[in-house]
């Protein structure tokens, strides 16, 4: 919509410059409205394509996975976050370095704000179908993710539970 008053003013400028250079009346409407239509095109392209990659930007925003850090350590300064629901499948390894596939229904979050200023998520909270149960899994042991729904690979896992909070950065 931030485009249609100037192509109005366009419309209304190729109708008055129309009759300058001797188009006759009948024609300077067809005109000015086929070249306000052309422009009101490249202006909705020009927004999709500004849509698309601003939301291409969101999906690389960069996050911290604290690793091998003990966990008693940071749980002092933990936010918990609660996460939309959602079902996802996880290759998960285990402190014994044992890996698994589960799927789970992940419910939170908990994180800190690493010194970088970004979310630094260290915990995920989930109902795992394998167990039975709710478990807490350390998110720098989850070594792939799927969405359980539509088979499609979450490449930046911490990225993706970070949207599903519904809170913005304020990079």
């Amino acid at each position: 919509m931030n485009f249609l008053m100037p192509i109005l003013g366009l419309i209304a400028l190729v109708y008055l410059t129309g009759g300058w250079i001797g188009i006759p009346e009948s024609y300077r409407l067809t005109v000015a409205l086929v070249v306000g239509g052309i422009l009101g095109v490249l202006g909705t392209i020009g927004i999709i394509i500004d849509k698309k990659s601003a939301e291409d930007e969101k999906k690389s925003i960069p996050f911290t996975v604290t690793r091998n850090v003990s966990p008693t350590l940071m749980q002092e300064d933990l936010q918990i976050l609660p996460l939309k629901p959602s079902r996802l499948i996880i290759h998960y390894q285990d402190g014994k370095n044992e890996e698994t596939e589960r799927t789970i229904h992940p419910q939170q979050i908990e994180y800190r704000i690493a010194p970088n200023g970004l979310p630094d998520i260290a915990y995920l909270t989930a109902y795992c179908e394998l167990r039975k149960q709710p478990r807490t899994f350390r998110v720098d042991r989850i070594e792939a993710a799927y969405d359980a729904d539509t088979g499609e690979v979450i490449p930046n896992i911490p990225a993706a539970l970070w949207r599903q909070t519904g809170k913005m950065l304020n990079i």
